[in-house]
């Protein structure tokens, strides 16, 4: 079989472009139409693991983990008084109240620990992805310091090889050193 000629291919290889193009814009106007329907971004196309979760994921992730159990923390306790500017009902409803204020402050006063407990994990929870990601960033300075050592190493091999091929090598007439 005879081999086509280059501008043949290019002309197939710009169709196959266009083509792929093409698909690609239908695939997309897709994805806009499913996201106006849905009313929120496609991210991915199947649930996974946080372990599997991209660094824009799991940010978004923790910030809404985070704000759930900040939700579910509550409040702190505060007793509140009751009163009424009822007239003949206003005092047995004001009791009733307060009897229903005390019984919930009184499991809120029992329930209080859990709660701190939970004001204090959700804060500890923040303060450690915060510093995690303190963390992150140092690494990747980290990581390109290092990619920049080595750089420099290499580069320093090679000139310490070629001093080396140099030394072993009989002396050309301008490469003689002057004696000390």
């Amino acid at each position: 079989m005879p081999e086509q000629p280059e501008h043949e291919k290019t002309r197939e290889l710009a169709a196959e472009i266009q083509r792929l193009k093409g698909e690609l814009d239908q695939k997309k106007r897709e994805i806009r139409d499913l996201e106006e329907l849905i009313g929120t971004a496609i991210d991915r196309e199947f649930p996974c693991e946080i372990g599997e979760f991209s660094e824009r994921e799991l940010a978004d992730y923790s910030r809404d983990a985070l704000g759930l159990l900040k939700e579910v923390a509550g409040p702190p306790l505060r007793p509140r008084s009751v009163g009424s500017r009822r007239g003949i009902l206003g005092e047995p409803v004001a009791f009733l109240k307060r009897t229903l204020k005390m019984t919930r402050f009184y499991v809120r006063l029992l329930l209080g620990d859990q709660m701190r407990f939970d004001q204090r994990s959700a804060a500890l929870t923040e303060a450690l992805v915060v510093r995690i990601g303190h963390y992150g960033e140092r690494l990747e300075l980290a990581e390109r310091r290092v990619a920049a050592f080595e750089e420099s190493l290499v580069i320093l091999k090679n000139r310490l090889d070629d001093l080396g091929s140099r030394l072993d090598r009989p002396p050309a007439a301008n490469d003689v050193l002057p004696p000390r």
